[in-house]
């Protein structure tokens, strides 16, 4: 039978041995999900890839965006005068501004409170209405 089994020394060396082959088959799978380069540092590293081709398309797009307001400021002479009116407050040649002194629209319809933006559409403590 099984358990009637006697070991002798030449058992004793194979089990020996089929022991150290396990244990070195353990060593290598434990290197192999956490050593350098092993399983886990393949996640973080598959997540990392695709954050930096999420990044790199999210640039791409920018590019592309960029490329064609370049080739419009070559090629586009009003395009050009749109962008200089806008961001650098120019006039034509023959343009004149007109400024005023006094209250703006906002001002004569009340809608600013005086000009308080940080309280606008808020009623002033001395003002408020009262039911009588």
């Amino acid at each position: 039978m099984i358990f009637d089994f006697i070991p002798t020394e030449k058992h004793k060396a194979v089990w020996l041995g089929l022991c150290a082959v396990l244990c070195m088959l353990a060593l290598y799978l434990i290197m192999i999900v956490t050593g350098k380069n092993g399983l886990i540092d393949l996640g973080e590293n598959r997540a990392r890839l695709k954050t930096l081709m999420e990044r790199n398309q999210r640039l791409e797009q920018k590019n592309i965006e960029l490329y064609r307001v370049i080739d419009r400021m070559k090629n586009d002479p009003s395009y050009m005068e749109d962008l200089a009116r806008q961001e650098l407050k120019m006039i034509g040649k023959d343009e004149v501004i007109y400024k005023f002194e006094g209250k703006t629209k906002q001002e004569k319809h009340g809608n600013n409170n005086g000009g308080d933006k940080k309280n606008a559409g808020r009623e002033k403590p001395g003002n408020k209405k009262t039911g009588t």
